[in-house]
């Protein structure tokens, strides 16, 4: 599922290098899979 990432952030998003974004954009499912313990 795709998510619209200018909907969650309109204002930032422009401003980031896009490989930046990436990463910030992934963080949180990175946490939720440690917390979860479903990391890869």
């Amino acid at each position: 599922m795709k998510v619209d990432e200018t909907k969650l952030n309109p204002i930032n998003t422009r401003y980031y290098h896009p490989r930046m974004h990436k990463a910030l954009f992934q963080l949180p499912v990175f946490v939720q899979e440690l917390i979860t313990g479903e990391g890869k």
